[in-house]
C-alpha cells in the first residue's frame, strides 16, 4: 500500500489531474489523503472515492502543517506505510509505463533499507530537468535545487543528497520511531530543506530516473 498525500489550495483541477494520472491497474494498492486547505472549495470533494479521503484543514494552514495532517492521519493507519508527498500541480506523464515507475518505488525501501526519505527527479511539461537533488552549503547558507541530471552515474540506483523537494517526497515511516512532521512555522516554502536538516541523521536519497532519454519521472507546473 502506498499513500499519496497533496495539499489542496483552491486547486480542484489540478488534483482531479494528478489522480487521473495514477494508472488504473494500480488502484487496489493506493490512498491518496487530500488535505483541504480551503474550506470552502467543495468542488474537491467530487474526487473522494474509495482510493481518495479528504481532509479539511479548518484555515489554510501552509504546505508543511497541511501535510503533516496527512502524515498523522496515515501514521494512524499504519505507522510501517510509505508515503509520497506530491504537490497537486505535479503529475505522472502520458505515455510512459507508471505502473512499473510507481510499484519501482514501492519496492525501494526493501532493497534499500538505509534510504528513510527519496527524492525524485521533476521535469517541467518541456521535459527541462527542474529538480534533480538539493544542494547546501553550510559555510554561506547556500540552498538551492540541482538541475544537472547528465553529471549522475548511471551505475547508481540512488545518490544521497543533503534534501529533496517537497513537491515529490517519499518518507519511509517504518524508519521512525515517532510520525515525522514539519516544522509548522514554516508556511511555504523551504520546509522540505528543514525537514531534512532536522531528520539529517537518516539517508537522505534521490532516485535516478530509469531512462535517461526520456523524462521518466514527474511533470510540474
Amino acid at each position: 500500500m502506498i499513500y499519496w498525500i497533496t495539499v489542496n489550495y483552491y486547486s480542484s483541477a489540478l488534483v482531479g489531474r494528478l489522480i487521473d494520472s495514477i494508472p488504473e491497474e494500480f488502484q487496489p494498492d493506493y490512498r491518496v489523503i487530500i488535505v483541504n486547505n480551503s474550506a470552502d472549495d467543495h468542488s474537491i470533494f467530487a474526487l473522494k472515492s474509495d482510493h481518495v479521503v479528504i481532509l479539511t484543514s479548518p484555515a489554510n494552514l501552509g504546505f508543511g502543517k497541511a501535510c503533516n495532517l496527512g502524515l498523522d492521519w496515515v501514521y494512524r493507519q499504519n505507522s510501517q506505510a510509505m508515503v509520497w508527498l506530491i504537490n497537486p500541480d505535479a503529475y505522472f506523464p502520458e505515455g510512459r509505463n507508471n505502473s512499473d515507475l510507481i510499484q519501482d518505488f514501492v519496492e525501494f525501501p526493501i532493497a534499500h533499507p538505509e534510504v528513510s526519505i527519496l527524492g525524485t527527479v521533476i521535469y517541467t511539461p518541456e521535459g527541462r530537468v527542474e529538480f534533480s537533488g538539493g544542494e547546501f552549503n553550510p559555510k554561506t547558507g547556500y540552498i538551492a535545487p540541482k538541475t544537472n541530471l547528465e553529471v549522475f552515474p548511471v551505475s547508481k540506483s540512488y545518490i544521497p543528497t543533503s534534501w529533496v523537494s517537497g513537491c515529490s517526497m517519499v518518507i519511509v515511516l517504518k524508519n521512525f520511531q515517532a510520525c515525522p512532521q514539519f516544522d509548522p512555522d514554516y508556511f511555504l516554502y523551504y520546509e522540505d530543506f528543514d525537514f531534512a536538516s532536522v531528520i539529517n541523521s537518516k539517508v537522505i536519497g534521490l532516485r535516478l530516473p530509469m531512462d535517461f532519454s526520456i523524462p521518466s519521472n514527474l511533470f510540474h507546473y
